[in-house]
């Protein structure tokens, strides 16, 4: 087991945990040479290892400058300081193919938040904007989850713990002459624990039944799961298909639409063509069909839509001397606001006499729209002499609404010696307006679209003003060392300082701040809570400083790995105070909701290759919402593993080990919670059990 996964580590095998790296990372800077990116990789072993129940736990345990964080109907993917409003601002691929929803939420909540991780080979997680390779949304950060391939053994894997755990799943590579491929089947659910009666969890109830969210009949973690993946290779063609069924409970949301189903299928078919010293030629075409679903916990349908996707993209790599070279494109139509499954696209928050009232017709979720966005990409590699080269990328983006949109990447590395490696780079990542800012939808609850930007300056009487949407910009600089003697020691440092402009946030307007709302505005509604809410460019610029220590020691039985994560705020003009980033001014200079220092340790024990035993500690320090501030605590996982048999293991997870009752950070401000308005979500789990039993046949 190796915990940290570093450029030039030949032990580790990054080339092979790399293989599909250059669908996200490069297609012209390859493992040995270094990397243009900060980058954790995090192996099937360390998964199985973690503690963790669901992907987005594991990235939680391992990934330096990480966080998750919890929202009133969302898990966040932080990164670097920066806990945006939903996940869209961060690209979440699967085997190099983007499944991200473009209307709004961004990655697949069955995947990220799923029961079961017995699909992965390894996922790969880059730590900073990605654009330069994969164009919008890579603003924040990217995953790719690479799947296990056609060598993997047979293996049934059994998981049953404590609150009505159960897990199962059968998996498989398969080789016949040119046929290669591997196989995946797995079902569960988990019952989940009762909330406590704390913190966000005692806000006052919004939906029909329930007097606070605590006693609302959701419960945390609940969740049931469905998935089939089949991966076929066969001369160089390859074709992948998905399919996972998820229902959780939204357990930190305050009206009757607490639960989320999302059902997605999704076609890839890829393939490559040799031609010799031209170079290489790769193409995919992808194609996914995205269900997402609405319930009440008594089981009411609170609503649901479908968005189509399909990708076509292509890229020519080559060699010519010192020289390394690509060219690429791809071309994305998005056709969203279609009926789900059960013929619906409406939403609506409460379980009232709204559902019997064609809520298809009067409370659209997203209305039909179709985006196609184009991007054409360059990237060179040049090297310097044997162990030093220079890098740069550029991406050009295509939107028919925002226009065009430049991304570039350029750098040195410097490979002192074997032991010794030096990055310095600059890239940029952006993000425009989510589809439904566009499309328009939320029919009923206010939203308020572009095209009827121009309307609202006369509708409020001269009181707000509205200018269309520019796409959010992080322009990041790096600088990152890495050494490794070889036997023992490894130990990497990373540095950057990230500068955002046009944070896209949200605003409002109606009775409850004395701006005249009129019913109407243009083709969209009021709100049936008397207002309307917007998307909008935040005023000011901000920009954060920060660093990544990661170090590890290896011994005969054992391994320790220790990260340390900080950011601070180093500048922010004064318009950009209170926005989604960062806290009002009076709160003081601080990133919101997200913690400024983080720690993680992980020990490793194992003996004679039966016995492995493993502890990892996450303590996060103070964290900053628009009220007091949120309290430091430490988390702690161990996992002990016995195999039993040459073919069979048997795993036993202690999840929270000191049974700590943390109030997790949370991006809403505490006075909103009647009975303890301490800031914080008890969303964090009791000491829990459970057992998973492995067999390789």
């Amino acid at each position: 087991m190796t915990i940290y996964a570093q450029a030039g580590e030949s032990d580790l095998s990054l080339a092979r945990l790399l293989e599909l790296s250059p669908t996200v990372v490069s297609h012209v800077v390859h493992g040995e040479d270094g990397l243009p990116v900060s980058i954790t990789v995090i192996d099937a072993e360390m998964i199985e290892q973690s503690g963790a129940k669901t992907l987005h736990e594991v990235l939680n345990v391992y990934v330096p400058g990480f966080f998750m964080v919890e929202d009133q109907d969302d898990l966040i993917a932080g990164f670097r300081g920066i806990a945006p409003d939903n996940n869209s601002k961060v690209v979440f691929a699967l085997n190099g193919h983007v499944l991200n929803t473009e209307w709004f939420w961004g990655p697949p909540d069955a995947l990220l938040n799923g029961l079961d991780m017995g699909l992965i080979d390894h996922i790969q997680v880059i730590r900073g904007p990605g654009s330069a390779l994969m164009g919008q949304g890579a603003l924040l950060g990217a995953i790719n989850v690479v799947t296990q391939k056609a060598d993997a053994s047979p293996q049934v894997r059994v998981r049953l713990g404590q609150n009505g755990l159960v897990l199962g799943s059968l998996g498989t590579g398969f080789e016949r002459g040119n046929l290669r491929g591997f196989a995946f089947a797995q079902i569960g659910e988990y019952d989940g624990q009762p909330l406590a009666a704390r913190g966000n969890a005692t806000r006052s109830w919004e939906g029909v039944d329930g007097e606070y969210i605590y006693n609302s009949g959701n419960r945390l973690d609940r969740a049931q799961q469905a998935m089939g993946f089949g991966r076929v290779d066969i001369k160089g063609i390859q074709f992948q298909f998905l399919y996972v069924d998820q229902k959780r409970d939204l357990y930190n949301f305050r009206r009757d639409r607490n639960q989320v189903r999302q059902i997605l299928a999704s076609w890839m078919l890829n393939g490559e063509h040799d031609m010799s010293r031209f170079g290489l030629l790769k193409w995919s075409l992808g194609f996914d069909v995205d269900d997402y679903l609405l319930h009440a916990a008594l089981g009411q349908v609170m609503g649901g839509v479908r968005e189509y996707r399909t990708t076509l993209s292509s890229t020519w790599t080559g060699e010519t001397g010192r020289w390394r070279w690509a060219l690429g494109g791809d071309i994305k139509r998005f056709d969203m606001g279609r009926p789900n499954r059960d013929g619906n696209n409406f939403i609506v928050n409460r379980a009232d006499e709204t559902l019997i009232q064609d809520p298809n017709s009067n409370r659209q979720w997203v209305f039909n729209e179709q985006l196609d966005l184009k991007g054409v990409f360059g990237e060179l590699a040049y090297g310097l002499s044997a162990q030093h080269m220079v890098f740069a990328g550029l991406r050009l983006d295509h939107h028919p609404f925002w226009g065009s949109e430049v991304s570039p990447r350029f750098g040195v590395l410097l490979n002192r010696n074997k032991a010794l490696q030096c990055r310095f780079s600059y890239q940029q990542g952006f993000r425009g307006a989510v589809g439904v800012h566009y499309a328009g939808g939320f029919q009923g609850d206010g939203l308020l679209r572009e095209d009827n930007f121009h309307l609202v300056e006369a509708a409020t009487e001269g009181a707000i003003r509205l200018n269309p949407i520019e796409p959010e910009r992080l322009k990041s600089l790096e600088a990152q060392l890495s050494w490794n003697d070889g036997k023992r020691w490894k130990t990497q440092a990373t540095f950057f300082r990230n500068h955002y402009e046009n944070v896209i946030g949200f605003g409002a307007f109606g009775a409850f701040n004395d701006v005249p709302s009129p019913d109407r505005i243009g083709s969209d509604d009021e709100g049936d809570w008397q207002g309307y809410w917007y998307f909008q460019n935040t005023p000011g610029t901000t920009a954060l400083t920060g660093g990544e220590l990661e170090l590890t020691c290896q011994a005969s039985k054992w391994e320790v790995a220790f990260s340390y994560s900080a950011v601070v705020v180093s500048s922010v003009e004064q318009d950009a105070y209170g926005s989604l980033y960062i806290t009002p001014e009076e709160i003081g200079k601080h990133v919101r909701a997200f913690p400024e220092q983080t720690a993680r340790l992980h020990m490793t024990w194992q003996s004679n290759g039966r016995l492995q035993a493993s502890s990892h500690a996450l303590w996060y320090g103070d964290w900053y919402t628009d009220g007091p501030k949120g309290n430091q605590d430490v988390m702690l996982n161990l996992v002990t593993t016995w195999r039993f048999r040459t073919s069979a293991k048997l795993h036993f997870n202690i999840y929270n080990l000191t049974n700590g009752s943390h109030y997790y950070p949370f991006t809403e401000a505490p006075v909103a919670a009647t009975l303890d308005p301490r800031p914080g979500t008890p969303s964090v789990e009791s000491r829990t059990y459970w057992l998973a039993l492995e067999y390789d046949f």
